[in-house]
């Protein structure tokens, strides 16, 4: 008889998963947990698999099981090298379960944080070379068709979490645990901002909708990251975080990296452009200007520079955590996708220690870059600004409604609405402002005016 399998706390791991035999855990989060696994077959025959499962305590959510099946449904769409492939979802016991492909790799998160421990950047080629991979999966994403009419495919959660590097230098987009299809039914919740708040297109928080361009915003940021060495850091309270998405700013890679083309530079500037309009139109645009800027790295470049940064065998670096819990950092929108990877994503290879649970803060940009330039605004000042920024944002957001009051047209009642669609942000701005709900010597408006 077999010996079971079990996790890093020596709990036995479910032997079979459907008709799939469990080999080891890969990662486990507050709702989903992912496997190893192999699917077995006559003479021989033998495919290993990544199976994702929601865990006991969460399959009882309508919420994480729609999101679950959002996930297989939008996944077996798609079919390209780029994009992590579904090969199937079943249940079992009556938990649904994901089988997807296993990519043997670090994700691009990990190689992020093997640059900043090295102290450098990625070459600005093998950045350019794994971007562009991302943004031929994110092209056959948003140009996906049912009936020959398209289905709005975006995935809204572009991140370096969210793409994985394998071995041979392929570059996967994974995790559609979140995004959305037009035309397969599927629709975002009023007040429901899902993502990470370093990626979010300023459109979508103000907003609550995206196209295709909130996703290359999404990755001009990754790439703004891996050629700076510098996290893109949200601030740590979601007042703040309200201005600093809807008014982006970077710092010029001019400045951080002078070594860097003017030409990409400027590249990368227009991915992140705040308004979608002056992004690329797509994505098969936004690689054909970054090629032109700096031809991008092929695989193979790009798993030689993998082998140096993680060679095979080698424990990742250690990566700092700010204190407290995700939730409460401030660096996560809360997000009910399952898959979220900074809890679930754990190295494929047998031979890496899984890394540490971490926020989103990490890895700071302080391993890769000592000190900000001097021209780069005090804290004191840029809290000044966004604070100017959440206040004219409170004002353009609100209805004002002016009713006659008992004494007459001297007396009015004033009544502040934000906007609904800003979800958990709407809520710090809220908070904010219930100090600008007076009663002017008349009655509260909340008297069944709406």
């Amino acid at each position: 008889m077999d010996k079971r399998p079990t996790d890093a706390a020596g709990t036995q791991l479910p032997a079979r998963i459907g008709r799939y035999r469990i080999e080891s855990e890969l990662g486990r989060g507050g709702m989903a947990v992912v496997y190893r696994a192999v699917l077995d077959g006559p003479r021989g025959f033998a495919k290993q698999v990544c199976l994702k499962r929601i865990l006991p305590g969460s399959a009882d959510d309508p919420l994480m099981v729609e999101m679950f099946e959002r996930e297989a449904r939008i996944a077996a769409t798609l079919q390209h090298a780029n994009v992590v492939q579904l090969f199937d979802f079943d249940l079992h016991e009556g938990t649904p379960f994901l089988v997807m492909e296993l990519v043997e790799g670090p994700s691009l998160w990990q190689v992020f944080g093997a640059a900043c421990a090295a102290g450098r950047p990625l070459p600005p080629d093998v950045a350019c070379g794994i971007v562009t991979q991302v943004l031929a999966g994110l092209h056959h994403v948003h140009t996906r068709t049912r009936d020959g009419k398209p289905l709005g495919l975006v995935h809204r959660d572009i991140s370096l979490h969210n793409i994985l590097v394998s071995r041979a230098g392929e570059v996967k987009v994974a995790d559609f645990g979140i995004a959305r299809a037009t035309q397969l039914g599927e629709r975002t919740r009023t007040g429901v901002l899902k993502g990470k708040l370093a990626y979010i297109a300023p459109e979508y928080a103000a907003t609550g909708r995206a196209d295709a361009r909130a996703d290359l915003f999404s990755a001009g940021v990754v790439l703004h990251e891996l050629l700076s060495g510098r996290r893109r850091t949200p601030p740590a309270t979601d007042a703040e975080g309200l201005g600093w998405v809807l008014h982006p700013e970077f710092q010029p890679l001019e400045e951080l990296r002078p070594d860097l083309p003017d030409a990409l530079a400027a590249a990368v500037r227009s991915l992140v452009a705040r308004l979608p309009g002056d992004r690329p139109d797509d994505a098969a645009q936004a690689a054909a200007l970054l090629a032109a800027a700096q031809p991008p790295a092929g695989a193979a470049e790009i798993a030689r520079c993998l082998e140096r940064l993680l060679p095979a065998g080698s424990t990742p670096p250690a990566e700092p955590t700010r204190p407290g819990s995700l939730e409460g950092s401030g660096g996560t929108l809360p997000t009910p996708s399952p898959f979220d990877p900074t809890l679930t994503r754990r190295p494929t290879g047998a031979e890496l220690a899984p890394p540490l649970v971490r926020s989103e803060f990490t890895p700071d940009a302080s391993t890769a870059v000592p000190e900000p330039p001097a021209a780069w605004p005090s804290r004191r000042h840029r809290a000044l600004w966004v604070a100017g920024g959440v206040a004219v944002l409170i004002a353009a957001a609100v209805a004002v409604w002016i009713v006659p009051g008992p004494g007459g047209a001297g007396t009015a009642a004033v009544h502040l609405r934000l906007r609904p669609h800003l979800g958990p942000l709407a809520g710090a701005a809220g908070r904010a402002g219930q100090g600008l709900r007076p009663s002017l010597h008349g009655p509260d408006p909340a008297d069944g005016r709406d």
